[in-house]
């Protein structure tokens, strides 16, 4: 039987059509929502096609731009999407007694994670030594390089697949249609069982689970349809929440000051009038002798004049001494869980991270904003719990940068720990207001290369001054 025909009875046999647009709470972990985001920015498909329910699949037929379906399956387990695999054609029957079906899924997923955006989702789906990949002529990791280069920038598509068995192992031929050859060889069944149990731990380790969210917001309220199309303007009007419900969509954009500020003094005093502004060759610390809940909104930074204009960057200057992370003297970090190793790793990026928050309110973030591909979530508690998913942290600073406009912003790393073999920590931010303040805990997650890979923030706005 032809994958395709089982797809028209899965069709036909289901719950009925549905109208399937899955948002986090939909995926068993956040790696999953991540690839799912991925392969829909990659193909810049529109999400409102129906689709086929059961038990244990949902699948999902998309258009492409020249009106070709696509058909994807998303496998479901406890009602949560637990893999993503794109349809595909194949030659052979669906013989019985070699139990074909966890190959072609192995496949499938294999194709829809080259049509996602982000390498690092095929490459955390193979195990060279377990699975081999030959391209061209080319194998392995080089094999999957080259793949990856080929396809970062169109959709790859595919013949039916043919299938030639080995002595103890399974060769698939796919051919694309552009007629380049890919081979990957899978061994028997329960070695392809370890090898999937493998990915799905890997995507766990790599993940925060929707489950974790949900235990600790329960009352939450999902994220609100669709945003108002006006521009972002009087926005003072409304209160924080009021403004992220109608804006979070279309942030407003990164302004490049270089070639705007004449004099550095002049531009730092007017963005930061309540504080000290001291002076040294091409270097400033702006000083605030108040603090906030024992937060600070000091920053250092240096200033760098090129042919395009002026560059300014926060000074990454800090000391390390007996696993303490010292930014200046009345402000240090307790690195004591970490080993020295991931100490240098981490140690150079925190000021960075640090002054970023602190130019909240300013023009200065203009310069410092970074975290442009951080998946993130935010968090309001207000009156009612809303949550949103973020594919970009930078744009959610944009947005309420442009929120906070002229106000002091206070921030401090308090906490840096493992957890599960990664590293994570715990910021805290208060934007004061006259009367009342807005405050954030922002989580941020680092991936095994020390790189922020996913951050969370709970806003708690209008707080009352004490």
């Amino acid at each position: 039987m032809r994958k395709a025909a089982i797809v028209i009875l899965l069709i036909l046999s289901g719950v009925g059509l549905i109208g399937f647009e899955p948002q986090i709470e939909d995926f068993a972990n956040t790696y999953q929502y991540k690839l799912y985001i991925s392969w829909l920015k990659q193909n810049n498909f529109k999400t409102d096609f129906p689709a086929g329910l059961t038990s244990e699949k949902i699948v999902k037929t998309f258009k492409n731009k020249d009106g070709r379906k696509i058909e994807v399956e998303y496998a479901l387990q406890d009602r949560k999407i637990i893999d993503q695999r794109e349809n595909l054609p194949f030659m052979f029957l669906l013989e019985e007694e070699l139990e074909i079906q966890p190959y072609i899924d192995f496949l499938e997923g294999f194709i829809y994670r080259i049509n996602a955006s982000d390498k690092e989702f095929l490459s955390d789906y193979l195990s060279f030594g377990d699975i081999d990949l030959q391209y061209s002529i080319y194998s392995d990791s080089l094999a999957l390089d080259v793949l990856w280069k080929s396809y970062a920038h169109k959709r790859i598509a595919v013949k039916p697949i043919e299938l030639e068995q080995l002595d103890d192992k399974l060769k698939f031929k796919i051919i694309t249609k552009n007629n380049k050859k890919i081979i990957i060889t899978l061994p028997k069944k329960e070695e392809l069982s370890e090898i999937i149990a493998k990915i799905r731990q890997r995507e766990i380790g790599k993940s925060l689970k929707v489950s974790e969210i949900q235990q600790r917001f329960p009352d939450k309220v999902s994220t609100l349809n669709k945003p108002d199309e006006i521009s972002v303007k009087d926005f003072t009007k409304y209160s924080l929440a009021e403004y992220i419900s109608k804006f979070y969509s279309k942030p407003p954009p990164r302004e490049l000051l270089n070639n705007k500020i004449k004099n550095v003094d002049n531009f730092l005093k007017a963005e930061f009038p309540n504080s000290k502004i001291f002076k040294g060759e091409n270097k400033y610390y702006i000083k605030n002798v108040k603090t906030i809940k024992g937060l600070l909104s000091d920053i250092k930074l240096e200033v760098i004049h090129e042919q395009d204009g002026i560059h300014i960057r926060p000074s990454i200057d800090h000391d390390i001494q007996s696993k303490k992370f010292y930014l200046s003297q009345r402000e240090n970090i307790d690195l004591s869980s970490l080993t020295n190793y991931e100490i240098d790793k981490i140690s150079s990026s925190l000021p960075h991270l640090i002054y970023e928050h602190r130019a909240l309110g300013s023009d200065l973030l203009n310069f410092f904003l970074i975290h442009d591909d951080v998946f993130t979530t935010l968090v309001i508690r207000s009156d009612k719990r809303e949550i949103y998913e973020l594919n970009s942290y930078a744009d959610l600073l944009l947005l309420m940068n442009r929120y906070w406009e002229n106000k002091t912003s206070f921030f401090n790393i308090k906490e840096i720990k493992k957890k599960d073999g990664h590293i994570e920590f715990k910021g805290f931010l208060i934007v004061k207001d006259n009367k009342k303040y807005d405050m954030a805990k922002i989580q941020f997650y680092l991936n095994k290369k020390f790189k922020i890979d996913m951050i969370m923030m709970i806003l708690y706005p209008g707080e009352e001054n004490n």
